[in-house]
């Protein structure tokens, strides 16, 4: 007995011969190529577009040849500021004075009374030299109005002793004469005797002539001497009060520095950054002014982490954005990299940390920014923010990188 009716077992046994398809809505199709167009677009798209890694850096703009730091060297109070702000300047020029000397209790200044002293000193010495140098000149002039008195006597003597040569000689001539004579008996002998006398006086005032002469002569030399003497005293005494006033010139110039000292522009240029006012207290740790070359062309001066430095090359261009000028308003200034230090220098962070960080050198294309109209200057020492485009690379490339990267492991 079969377990299946004969109708049931004939409608199994009956089959469809062909191909089965299914009809999808018109609706479901438009879906699935919208979907493909989407994906094949999405594909195209990050094969394409790019992703820029950007690195933000600090900097400030400097001048072509530097700019130089005018920096008190020890602490104090300025006196004067003898520069403005914008103030064209030459080299060597005096930029300020600034005060170091201590007050005392009861008024005045341990300085100011050091070299009130000081100088009271130096002008006494002077005043000593001075009246030596007249001592002396007073004492030439006698000596010399001496000389002279003595020349013009020997002058004198040397005509009366040859006046008075003649007389010897004409008294010897008569004496030689009279001496035959008296023997003949023609002259008699007291008038010899007076012919005698007569001669030998006058040798003897002839020889008194003479040690007159030489008296004087000897005065001369005496004067001549003692001039010469006095002149060497006084240049001896003279040079040791030199070597006094050069000791408290010295004693001085070192008062007056620790009193007082001058700030004088190392380069000619412009005055900028300039904080420092009359009466200003100072250190050493705090710059008071900037001066810029003239004739300098602005260059941007950036402070790269070693995390970005690897990327950076000469020529890349850069984007700065002057912290005066917000780049979100007035648009950045584009740079192209000039030079890229071989080692890094160690400067403080934000929070007191010292990082190593490279200088890039930036060429800036312009030295203004346009602001509300106007072109405005580019001032060195404006600090800067700079965006750099340190790798770049496509989306597709960049969302496989994991992968890239584990299969080079």
């Amino acid at each position: 007995m079969d377990l299946f009716r004969k109708e049931a077992l004939e409608h199994r046994s009956d089959k469809l011969h062909g191909d089965v398809q299914m009809a999808l809505p018109v609706s479901w199709q438009a879906i699935g190529g919208l979907f493909f167009l989407i994906v094949a677009a999405a594909i195209f798209f990050l094969s394409i577009a790019s992703y820029s890694r950007i690195e933000t850096v600090t900097g400030i703009i400097v001048p072509e040849g530097g700019v130089a730091q005018i920096v008190p060297t020890r602490p104090g109070v300025i006196e004067s500021l003898s520069v403005s702000q914008g103030q064209q300047i030459a080299s060597g020029e005096r930029l300020a004075l600034i005060r170091t000397g201590e007050d005392l209790a009861g008024g005045g200044n341990t300085s100011a009374q050091i070299l009130a002293s000081l100088s009271t000193q130096e002008n006494d010495l002077r005043l000593r030299q001075k009246s030596i140098r007249a001592a002396e000149a007073a004492e030439r002039q006698q000596l010399s109005n001496r000389i002279a008195g003595l020349e013009a006597e020997i002058a004198s003597l040397n005509g009366q002793i040859g006046v008075q040569q003649g007389l010897v000689e004409t008294a010897r001539r008569e004496l030689e004469r009279a001496r035959p004579i008296v023997e003949r008996g023609f002259i008699s002998r007291q008038d010899l005797l007076q012919r005698e006398e007569t001669f030998l006086l006058r040798q003897q005032q002839l020889g008194q002539m003479q040690q007159t002469l030489a008296t004087r002569r000897a005065a001369i030399s005496e004067a001549q001497a003692a001039m010469r003497q006095t002149s060497a005293a006084n240049d001896a005494q003279i040079a040791a009060l030199s070597g006094e006033r050069s000791d408290i010139l010295q004693r001085r110039t070192s008062a007056e520095a620790s009193d007082a000292y001058s700030l004088a522009a190392p380069i000619a240029g412009a005055v900028t950054a300039l904080t420092a006012r009359s009466g200003q207290a100072v250190t050493p740790q705090s710059p008071i002014m900037l001066i810029v070359p003239s004739g300098s062309e602005l260059r941007a001066e950036l402070y790269v982490p070693s995390a970005a430095i690897g990327f950076l090359e000469v020529g890349q261009e850069v984007s700065l954005a002057p912290d005066a000028f917000p780049y979100q308003r007035f648009g950045t200034v584009p740079g192209r990299i000039l030079d890229i230090t071989n080692a890094p220098v160690v400067q403080s962070d934000n929070s007191g940390v010292r990082v190593p960080v490279y200088i890039v050198t930036v060429a800036m294309e312009q030295d203004s920014i346009e602001a509300y109209g106007n072109e405005e200057e580019l001032i060195a020492g404006m600090t800067l923010t700079a965006r750099i485009t340190t790798e770049e690379q496509s989306l597709i490339r960049w969302l496989f990188e994991p992968l890239f990267a584990v299969g080079k492991r």
